[in-house]
């Protein structure tokens, strides 16, 4: 008799700019050498980082600066020098991300841009988040 097994939730890490991020650069790497991708992750990734970015008035700090460090380290990338520069400039960057998950296609060009986009914008992610020993895990349960 076979169990069928439905797999595990979203975990914490699923929902972590880090995580997002390499996920969709992953997505993106494979839609460019032309392997069958889903491309959810870039879509989940855009709605993160929009959330994150929403208005000057809403704005949170870690996606923010993630978010620029990303762009300044991204060829041919807008510099933001101000909130406002830097909101625009991540909203051009979320309606790329939105354009390609929707499409389910992009020219080369285009997606290497965004996946180089999303490799630093994990890193970025991962130094903000601090040292991994100042984290509280959980107790083993056997």
């Amino acid at each position: 008799m076979s169990q069928v097994r439905t797999p595990p939730g979203p975990s914490r890490l699923d929902a972590d700019l880090a995580a997002l991020a390499a996920q969709a650069a992953i997505a993106l790497d494979n839609l460019v050498i032309g392997r069958a991708s889903d491309l959810t992750a870039v879509r989940n990734l855009a709605d993160s980082v929009s959330a994150g970015l929403q208005s000057q008035a809403t704005v949170d700090p870690t996606t923010a600066v993630a978010m620029q460090r990303a762009l300044i380290q991204a060829p041919n990338a807008q510099h933001s020098t101000t909130v406002n520069e830097l909101l625009a400039n991540a909203s051009e960057f979320v309606q790329r991300l939105v354009s390609v998950a929707d499409e389910g296609q992009a020219s080369d060009e285009e997606a290497r841009w965004l996946r180089t986009v999303c490799v630093a914008l994990s890193r970025s992610a991962v130094a903000l988040s601090g040292p991994l020993y100042d984290r509280v895990s959980p107790p083993l349960t056997y």
